[in-house]
């Protein structure tokens, strides 16, 4: 069922979306936590997302409270910021492309690779405390909402990534299978008291 369907009464309806392009995404840096705001795409793109939701009802719009999240998220309503949407804190790494890392992180990498889930980026977080406050986020938007509506949440990646992952019972190591693109739509319902994944990646807005 498409999620621009009428929202059945005994449902909850969930709108992940990623934020719009910055510098920082075309560059091949780091972001992180890095405050970055839309560049002319990620604006171009926030604007075709925002007339998609132009004939949509949403109840309530959330977002991150980096830059980036905002602006993409007031393309369709002024949205209630939530701090535990922030994209993973990637110390060190931050606003660094990959050549311009220090020396000496090759351990580091090696290990994330294996478990991302409980290596931490050396000044920042691991990938599991990212999906903790990202799913306690969740929980929060669930509990504020009723059943028959639809809410938006404007975030990041790896936090999407671990939301959805995490409500597909399947380990958050598998994140990079996650494919989104800036502005991608991810649907899910959240029924009985189960939260499930119904489709990720929808950019058919940018056709």
């Amino acid at each position: 069922m498409s999620w621009e369907s009428l929202v059945l009464p005994s449902e909850l309806q969930i709108l992940l979306i990623r934020h719009g392009r910055t510098a920082g995404n075309i560059e091949g840096r780091f972001v992180g936590r890095t405050d970055m705001a839309l560049d002319n795409v990620g604006l171009s793109q926030a604007t075709k997302l925002g007339a998609r939701f132009e004939s949509i009802k949403v109840d309530k719009v959330y977002s991150s409270p980096l830059t980036r999240a905002v602006q993409t998220a007031s393309v369709i309503a002024q949205p209630v910021v939530i701090e535990g949407l922030q994209e993973l804190d990637q110390g060190i790494l931050e606003g660094k492309k990959f050549d311009e890392l220090p020396s000496g992180l090759e351990p580091f990498f090696e290990a994330w690779k294996d478990d991302p889930e409980s290596t931490r980026i050396p000044g920042g977080e691991t990938l599991g405390e990212c999906r903790d406050r990202a799913w306690d986020s969740m929980q929060q938007i669930i509990s504020a909402s009723s059943l028959g509506e639809r809410v938006v949440v404007v975030a990041h990646q790896m936090v999407i990534a671990s939301i959805l992952l995490t409500a597909m019972n399947k380990p958050i190591r598998l994140s990079d299978e996650i494919k989104q693109k800036n502005t991608s739509i991810s649907h899910m319902r959240y029924v009985d008291g189960e939260l499930s994944v119904v489709s990720v990646g929808d950019i058919s807005h940018l056709d």
